[in-house]
């Protein structure tokens, strides 16, 4: 799955974004993977709604993963009962938000191999699907831990690595150090996925070049811009792009409004993907406050419909 062809671009696991409308948008665009929200273990063994709700998946869908987070081995079994639905399962230790973190996952297990690696050797032991591994450097500079943490998911089986290159204490601040991708793979067998800091095509292109990984991962340029993933695509295979105007982005959002109908997708959401899809659109910040005050979905579809026709 991760081993040919090579140059995938994936789609990252984007809290509060990840619908499977959005996803989907993301695949027609040209993402090779996309991934769930970061969903709570926890959560899915005690079957709570929250969860449920956000490991939807559209029948339609060609290859997601279900990215998972935790700290308690002894919930993964039936937990994973869930899981059937996706293609493989990814696992977060690198999330570096203060909640994730005051729960003794996501990032905060880089200081703990000794648990992560329970918690990646039961994901294995109970599921029959690939298992990924989503991390950062380290917790800090004074503590990295990623080529060991690599080297013990390689040897636990693990079938792709992304690596996030900033430490858990950066959060996405600072540049991401391509250099550790590189060290990374020329250290393991296993195909390596590179993460940070790609915000236009032409930065996709010198990752791999840059790298040498298998891989790419786009996070927050994805965010109300799906059209990303050909742009990257376009810029690998003939060193061009097209750009995307702002009539094209706004008729975007209508038609991601249109499937997430599909899908229950709540008004809150409905209101971030808004946001998001209007951002770097010329007087957008009187648009976005309208979207902001908006208490119905009609609302802010006639906030757009009404920009477009001016």
């Amino acid at each position: 799955m991760f081993n040919k062809p090579r140059k995938q671009v994936f789609l990252a696991p984007l809290a509060g974004i990840n619908d499977p409308a959005f996803r989907l948008m993301c695949e027609e665009q040209g993402a090779n993977a996309t991934f769930t929200e970061l969903t709570s273990i926890d959560f899915l063994y005690s079957e709570k709604q929250e969860a449920l709700k956000k490991i939807l998946r559209a029948k339609k869908e060609k290859k997601v993963g279900l990215q998972l987070f935790g700290k308690n081995p002894e919930k993964i079994k039936e937990a994973m009962n869930y899981t059937e639905n996706f293609d493989f399962i990814d696992f977060n230790a690198g999330c570096p938000a203060n909640n994730i973190i005051g729960q003794e996952a996501g990032a905060d297990l880089l200081s703990k191999p000794v648990l992560l690696k329970k918690m990646l050797q039961e994901i294995i032991n109970n599921t029959n699907k690939p298992v990924t591994l989503k991390y950062r450097l380290g917790i800090n500079k004074n503590n990295e831990t990623y080529l060991k943490i690599g080297k013990m998911a390689e040897d636990l089986g693990v079938s792709m690595i992304t690596l996030h290159a900033r430490y858990a204490d950066q959060g996405y601040s600072g540049i991401a150090n391509w250099e550790k991708i590189k060290n990374l793979k020329e250290k393991i067998n296993i195909p390596v996925t590179g993460n940070g800091d790609i915000n236009k095509a032409e930065k996709a292109k010198d990752m791999f070049k840059e790298t040498s990984c298998d891989h790419v991962m786009i996070g927050r340029w994805a965010m109300g811009n799906p059209w990303c993933f050909n742009q990257v695509k376009s810029y690998l295979e003939k060193n061009s792009y097209s750009t995307i105007t702002e009539t094209k982005k706004l008729k975007g959002f209508l038609k991601y409004v249109k499937e997430a109908k599909k899908y229950e997708v709540p008004l809150p959401r409905i209101r971030i993907q808004a946001m998001q899809f209007t951002k770097g659109i010329k007087k957008g910040a009187e648009l976005r406050k309208n979207i902001a005050t908006s208490k119905e979905e009609e609302q802010i579809i006639n906030t757009i419909t009404d920009f477009l026709i001016k």
